[in-house]
């Protein structure tokens, strides 16, 4: 190789090889530091590289010592190495990277190698197993990969890759470069650029087999979940709907674990962003906010597939309510218009989980966020300090909250005219009451009032609403409901909130003067099946049932009434009293026994209270 200097003579270049062979002739540890010297002459790490493989005082001597060796040598010199111009400090790093100096560190390695005790080994193991996954690939927390004939794990945080690999194996490891300086003889080479300070662990090519070694053993140490077990964990939390940790998942794929990165979901749940972090735990996939390296890939593509698909449920689910109301539709990934004559188009931008999304900004026209999920109250402080200038709408079910601090009459009042006539809807922060009981009126003049004058099939419709308004039920009638393909209009359709979540019923009525037959329950069954919103309870109530029928409705999970007469003005009172009982039967069986054994209790004294009631009454009057 020929070697001509830039701005060295002839006999300064051999100067300075003559110091490194004279340093390398000396041992292993003066091999490594005058590594770590090389890769950041003015700002040698030799220290930090030495004292964990070789101990505080030789660390402290072989620093100084490389230092002074090289003190009046400009080590940043050009020099011509086949024609080509380098610095000497990376041709003095080729130079004793030789036959000799690689077989001296490789023999210390694999001393090294064969005594490390079996925790260190646990960790290194791991930590080896991740830069295989990670090599080549952009993983959000730090890079592994080849630079300048090293092999490279590099970050902007130095803790990083320590606590990915705690993360992992469940406890906290201090510093995990320290190991590989230990045992494998990498070295230090952090620095910083005009807008970075990065971090960076050097290892030596030669000594790859024993990360891959070291690698292969890491399934000894910790549960490594394949591709299935990886899909069936994410899927199980978007079918139970736990989208916050979904949404943190899917940051966390995509960016590093900053305060500044998960901001927004902080202020979604109502923590701090190390509380948000610890909750969001998924065994094997993600801890403390690091996505498992290890099944990066399975997390990354399964994420994407979860997430177009619950995008495309909401954009369809949307769509069909603006089109219901006569807006027209053109819908582009995550973004539709809805425009309609005289009325204000419409942008509207989606996010199936939690997630900070904005809609691109038009002269005219109302622009809408709506996000899947219920927040904590202090999502307003969060768009309050932002000045988001868009509605921002939160949708769980059939269930819609507007954030208050967003919403302009002038501009959304037609917009929340369309979700009020479709979704249950409520402002942030807004007290939801309880319906309104009904009046107290005998039951019999309510119920006349009700059935007065309707044809046949309102009354049993009106009987029914009538009771499940009277058991805390918010009741529509002959309502339309969103369904696949289209509509499906509902007789009875009632709702109660329970514990944050609504609880609904799906009741059909066959007011009918003969028995219901086998099909029309399978047609019922159909129809339940079609909804987009799925009842928690699917009632049919009928004069009767055939054998095939009653036994198809009960297999179909139906709850059945029969009157056993055909509901009119004349027996009225008489059917609402079968229906609430059979009611008010069921809601009492499900309850807790100790919600039963209170209810038994209470009915005691009310009729205790009753008898005193009389005797004081036959006392006062007899």
């Amino acid at each position: 190789m020929s070697v001509q200097p830039a701005t060295s003579t002839p006999t300064d270049i051999e100067r300075v090889k003559a110091i490194a062979d004279s340093l390398v002739r000396k041992g292993v540890a003066y091999a490594v530091g005058l590594h770590a010297f090389l890769c950041r002459p003015h700002d040698p790490q030799i220290w930090s590289t030495l004292r964990p493989a070789f101990g505080e005082s030789v660390a402290r001597d072989l620093s100084s010592e490389i230092k002074s060796a090289f003190e009046n040598i400009n080590i940043y010199a050009k020099v011509k190495v086949e024609g080509v111009e380098v610095e000497l400090k990376d041709y003095l790093r080729r130079y004793i990277l030789g036959e000799h100096v690689s077989k001296m560190i490789l023999e210390e390695v694999e001393k090294r190698f064969n005594q490390m005790p079996e925790g260190e080994r646990r960790v290194l193991s791991v930590a080896c197993a991740i830069i295989n996954a990670v090599k080549g690939k952009d993983y959000p927390a730090f890079r592994v990969g080849e630079s300048e004939g090293y092999l490279s794990v590099y970050s902007f945080d130095r803790e990083y890759f320590s606590e990915v690999v705690s993360s992992i194996l469940g406890f906290e490891v201090p510093d995990v470069r320290s190991l590989f300086y230990k045992y494998l003889l990498g070295f230090s080479c952090d620095g910083a650029s005009r807008r970075h300070v990065y971090y960076s662990l050097k290892i030596y090519p030669f000594v790859e087999a024993y990360i891959e070694k070291l690698a292969s053993e890491a399934q000894k140490y910790i549960k490594i979940l394949n591709r299935h077990e990886v899909e069936e964990k994410l899927n199980e939390l978007y079918r139970k709907g736990d989208l916050l940790r979904l949404s943190v998942i899917d940051k966390m794929v995509r960016s590093e674990p900053t305060w500044e990165s998960l901001d927004f979901l902080s202020y979604f749940k109502g923590v701090r962003y190390g509380d948000l972090c610890r909750w969001a735990k998924v065994e094997g996939i993600i801890s403390d906010c690091f996505v498992n390296p290890l099944v990066y890939d399975y997390v990354r593509d399964v994420m994407k597939i979860l997430h177009d698909k619950a995008l495309s449920e909401l954009v369809e689910s949307f769509k069909k309510v603006f089109e219901r109301e006569g807006y027209e539709s053109i819908c582009v990934n995550e973004c539709c218009t809805f425009t309609k004559a005289l009325s204000k188009p419409v942008y509207m931008c989606f996010s199936p989980w939690p997630k900070e999304i904005s809609v691109p900004y038009v002269p005219e026209g109302v622009r809408v966020v709506v996000v899947q999920g219920v927040p904590a109250q202090s999502i307003l402080k969060y768009l309050q300090d932002r000045q988001r200038e868009e509605l921002w709408v939160f949708v769980e079910g059939d269930r819609i909250l507007i954030a208050p601090n967003t919403y302009k009459a002038e501009d959304h009042q037609e917009v929340v005219r369309v979700f009020s006539n479709n979704f249950f809807v409520n402002f942030i922060g807004e007290e939801v009451k309880p319906p309104t009981p009904p009046p107290m009126v005998p039951i019999s003049q309510r119920v006349e009032n009700l059935i007065r004058a309707k044809p046949s099939r309102e009354v049993l419709e009106d009987i029914v609403a009538s009771v499940l308004e009277d058991l805390g039920f918010r009741v529509s009638t002959d309502v339309r409901l969103p369904a696949k393909g289209g509509e499906i209009e509902v007789d009875v359709w009632a709702f109660k909130s329970i514990g944050g979540s609504q609880f609904r019923v799906y009741v059909s009525c066959k007011n009918w003067d003969r028995d219901v037959e086998r099909h029309v329950v399978d047609q019922e069954f159909g129809r339940v099946l079609q909804l987009d919103y799925m009842p928690h309870l699917r009632v049919l109530i009928v004069k009767g049932l055939t054998e095939p029928a009653r036994k198809t409705a009960l297999d179909d999970g139906f709850m059945v009434i029969e009157l056993g007469r055909k509901a009119d003005a004349e027996n009225a009172q008489e059917v609402y009293e079968v229906v609430y009982r059979a009611f008010n039967e069921l809601f009492t069986a499900i309850a807790p026994p100790r919600l039963r054994e209170i209810a038994e209790k209470l009915a005691e004294i009310r009729e205790n209270l009753r008898r005193v009631e009389e005797e004081i009454t036959r006392l006062l009057y007899r």
